[in-house]
């Protein structure tokens, strides 16, 4: 299969940062390209790339010329290829892409008549590409008119719309409509406007062969009026065509077996570096290390379900009577109610509870890999990254019933040795405070079935791989007319 991948920022395929969250620009092509697919990764000649000594670009001769309003652009294709082999065509036009911040390249910085070109650009490649590609796959709304192009020139390609944040959506006012070279019937609530503006991520739901959201979890999310970025709507209407695919894990970075920033590393088959890791994570922070009950991990760092939140705090000396020790990584706002409490039951109970407002890269690396079971309240987008890194670490997460769990992590059930986390179904205080009082206690009473937990969980996270996650998009692919 020919797969064509569109992004606006490329810059992570000159990144030795092994930690870069933009890394899937990267490791969703070289997974493809490893399958045996053939696949070219397109994108704007950005400042840090065309400084860069880790590529060779040089010119294919190739100009492509397309109409941005009442103006005509011709533009320079140049190619390079990373050091994994990729093939990459680049976009060379100083006045659009070179002028973008290298500070926050790509998605980040572009205005209505940089994106609107890249989509343009994209097509006219597409077209020009013998054998014509397969498959257009798009990362996120830089790209996103691109499939309403496909439609209005009546071209032969399927497209897949890849979304990351809904918030990011390409919004602009209605003056730049005109930059699209369409007519106005477009420009209505079944096309590109939302609310009296263009709207490129909109465009790209309706009008892409399919879209992908980073997982099962998010693709719930995504539908709902908290997290759907006030396209929920529109997702819900369009559910059919809507894919929740989950990334790989990077193991460069989140792997015990390997994780530079642990003291004793540790895998599966042995453990004994994730107790190392445990009385080393409460000897730094001033907890007492004699706990037989759990130790709890709750990022505040990310997006978190506030009522569940404020039930938490509120309770905490509740749970801080029994045996545990609580860890929160990050800060509130002061003002809240749950950020009183958890700092006054910092202050009650410091030999329990630990409240760290500003960790460094190391001890988050150290908590998860110390802790017993990890706080996922929020059910929030990218969710599945954050259950994925956990159960690698052996520490089990702990979250509210939502769309997408199974998928993950799943309720543990003793009689049937299934599921990989403990989950609870009701928003109260009663079923909060029984999870982590008295069921999550229970697991850990024997240590053998306790190990074989962890164990388990450590092996089914290392089963989400780039390979399946790209085995996922191409059997997508495989769906789709075309």
């Amino acid at each position: 299969m020919k797969i064509l991948v569109a992004a606006s920022d490329l810059t992570p395929l000159i990144s030795a940062d092994a930690q870069n969250e933009a890394a899937a620009v990267l490791n969703l092509p070289l997974a493809f390209q490893r399958a045996g697919h053939e696949v070219s990764v397109v994108g704007p000649l950005l400042p840090a790339i065309e400084k860069s000594t880790a590529l060779k670009i040089k010119t294919t001769g190739v100009q492509i010329s397309v109409p941005l309003g009442h103006e005509r652009v011709t533009v320079q294709v140049g190619e390079a290829r990373t050091v994994d082999g990729l093939q990459m065509f680049l976009f060379r036009h100083e006045a659009t892409f070179g002028r973008l911040a290298e500070t926050a390249p790509g998605a980040a910085h572009m205005d209505a008549p940089a994106a609107v070109l890249f989509s343009k650009l994209v097509v006219e490649l597409a077209r020009r590409l013998n054998p014509a590609p397969d498959i257009l796959q798009i990362q996120d709304w830089p790209g996103a008119l691109a499939p309403l192009f496909f439609k209005t020139q009546h071209l032969p390609f399927a497209s897949v719309l890849t979304v990351s944040d809904p918030s990011a959506q390409g919004s602009f006012p209605i003056e730049d409509f005109n930059l699209l070279n369409l007519g106005w019937e477009h420009f209505r609530p079944t096309g590109v406007e939302f609310y009296g503006r263009l709207n490129f991520l909109k465009s790209g739901l309706l009008a892409a062969s399919a879209l992908v959201v980073e997982g099962e979890l998010e693709r719930g999310a995504l539908q709902t009026a908290d997290h759907g970025g006030g396209l929920d709507a529109v997702l819900r209407e369009n559910a059919g065509k809507l894919h929740g695919i989950p990334l790989g894990l990077d193991e460069r970075t989140w792997n015990p077996a390997k994780d530079p920033l642990l003291t004793k590393r540790f895998q599966p088959s042995n453990l004994a570096g994730k107790l190392a890791s445990r009385n080393l994570l409460l000897g730094q922070l001033g907890l007492a290390k004699n706990a037989s009950g759990p130790v709890f991990l709750l990022d505040l760092a990310a997006a978190q379900d506030r009522p569940l939140l404020e039930l938490l705090a509120g309770h905490s000396d509740q749970l801080l009577a029994t045996d545990v020790r609580f860890i929160t990584l990050g800060g509130l706002p002061a003002h809240l109610p749950a950020a009183i409490a958890f700092e006054t039951a910092a202050r009650k109970h410091p030999a329990r509870f630990a409240l760290v407002r500003d960790p460094d890269e190391r001890l988050r690396h150290l908590a998860l890999a110390g802790a017993d079971f990890q706080l996922l309240l929020g059910g929030d987008l990218h969710s599945t990254q954050a259950y994925l890194r956990g159960l690698k670490y052996g520490t089990l997460p702990i979250a509210r019933a939502h769309s997408g769990l199974r998928e993950i992590a799943g309720d543990f059930q003793p009689g049937t040795d299934t599921g990989f986390g403990l989950v609870f179904y009701q928003n109260t205080r009663a079923a909060l405070f029984d999870t982590l009082a008295h069921r999550a206690p229970a697991l850990m009473e024997s240590a053998e079935n306790w190990e074989s937990l962890r164990q388990r969980a450590m092996i089914h996270a290392g089963k989400f791989t780039w390979a399946r996650t790209a085995a996922e998009y191409v059997a997508l692919y495989n769906r789709l007319p075309r």
